[in-house]
């Protein structure tokens, strides 16, 4: 079944406002409930990312694939956990010269957008405007797109 963001973030608001009224209920801290709130939606965002990157085989398909001598791999193409992951992923795609010329705002920014993080998530986190965040990942595509010209 397709992961359709907009459902998904309604049942999840509205899950995390009743949970939320529980806790108030309970007598929790809104610093608590707040902090609740936003792991939550971390986790959620980890969520989507995955789903919007998942791929799926149907029955026949896979079968099919298992049967036959062809060798394959079935990975879980999680998101990036830390900075140095995204480090090394883009080692195994770009030369270690062109990897140190992308500056740790760029990679943070790519570690959070990996994770499921809207534009706007990212500035907020990284106390920056949408804006500058949207020139981030330009800035890194004109610089990865001239070097794979001169290579």
């Amino acid at each position: 079944m397709r992961f359709i963001y907009t459902l998904e973030e309604k049942k999840f608001k509205e899950e995390k406002e009743k949970e939320n009224e529980l806790l108030r209920a309970f007598g929790v801290d809104e610093e608590t409930i707040q902090s609740i709130y936003e792991y939550d939606k971390a986790m959620f965002n980890k969520n989507r990312s995955f789903c919007n990157h998942e791929v799926h085989l149907d029955d026949v398909y896979f079968a099919l694939l298992q049967s036959s001598n062809i060798s394959f791999i079935v990975y879980n193409a999680h998101p990036f956990e830390t900075v140095d992951d995204v480090v090394y992923f883009l080692q195994r795609l770009y030369p270690n010269r062109v990897v140190e010329g992308i500056d740790q705002l760029t990679l943070q920014a790519i570690l959070l957008r990996t994770n499921g993080y809207t534009l706007e998530e990212i500035g907020k986190q990284m106390s920056l405007e949408r804006e500058q965040v949207k020139y981030l990942f330009k800035k890194l595509r004109k610089y990865l797109k001239k070097f794979a010209h001169n290579d």
